[in-house]
């Protein structure tokens, strides 16, 4: 919910921050130094193209001026979904307001390296305490392996950050009222809750491959195509779309792809699977 207080502050901040009078940021917007009074006082709200204006001359973007930011005395937290693919990112209060949220590459240590993991981490962490200044406690919930690394490895680099580092899968399980979780994505993986331990099943990794996951499924249509295109076995609805979408290249260059790339095939052979494609 837009917080009409909190956007009259943040333009009264930014002007005075470019040392503008209320007159001549009035001047700049070809409106009344009043009505620049009366948004500023919570009056009044700008119009979506004054809005527009304002975050072209304060250099910031609309979202920046429409967020809500903390109340006083309102905890700041980052809560992170890392995958194989990209890594979410959410800044939020204790009162439940999300204050910013965005993506960044994967983070499973298992596909980039621990130390590409670390590099990301730090990234969007830095991002977020570039928007809020302070954080007390961040939540991840990691895919791949070396979570207890990268919690230590946090911890040394903000230190005076509490962090809480878990598989996804816990992450997905403690989402929703259920007895057990799956997440299909770059990877797979299984989890459910007995008593006070988790039981996981899946999460084997790339080389061998989920069973479900994306790359697990992307792999097999290369693989398919491939087989079909030696004349082994087989249709042609498969090898054909792959070499109307990537070219006959990826078929000789597979292998030189990363792991996200080959996740990213398997809704082609969903959609051959649509069309009646028995190997799909």
């Amino acid at each position: 919910m837009l917080d009409v207080t909190q956007l009259g502050e943040k333009i009264r901040r930014y002007r005075q921050k470019m040392s503008l009078t209320q007159t001549a940021l009035a001047g700049k917007l070809r409106v009344s130094f009043q009505a620049i009074s009366s948004w500023e006082t919570g009056m009044t709200l700008p119009d979506i193209e004054n809005l527009c204006r304002l975050s072209s001359i304060f250099g910031v973007s609309v979202d920046t001026l429409l967020q809500r930011e903390a109340s006083e005395g309102e905890e700041i937290m980052i809560a992170i979904d890392g995958g194989g693919t990209s890594a979410e990112f959410a800044l939020f209060t204790s009162g439940g307001s999300l204050l910013t949220s965005f993506k960044l590459p994967g983070t499973n240590a298992s596909v980039v390296g621990l130390e590409t993991a670390h590099s990301i981490f730090r990234q969007g962490i830095d991002l977020c305490l570039a928007k809020t200044g302070q954080v007390s406690k961040v939540f991840i919930g990691n895919a791949g392996s070396e979570l207890s690394q990268i919690s230590k490895m946090l911890s040394k680099d903000y230190p005076g950050m509490v962090f809480h580092v878990t598989s996804d899968g816990v992450n997905a399980l403690k989402s929703a009222d259920c007895d057990a979780a799956l997440i299909c994505g770059t990877g797979s993986i299984m989890i459910r809750e007995e008593g006070s331990d988790y039981r996981f099943v899946g999460g084997w990794g790339y080389l061998v491959g989920d069973p479900g996951s994306a790359y697990n499924i992307g792999r097999d249509a290369i693989r398919e195509a491939l087989a079909y295109g030696d004349g082994m076995h087989g249709e042609a609805m498969l090898y054909c779309m792959i070499r109307e979408k990537y070219g006959l290249s990826l078929l000789q260059e597979y292998d030189q792809k990363p792991v996200a790339f080959i996740a990213s095939i398997a809704p082609l052979v969903f959609e051959a699977y649509d069309k009646g494609d028995s190997v799909a």
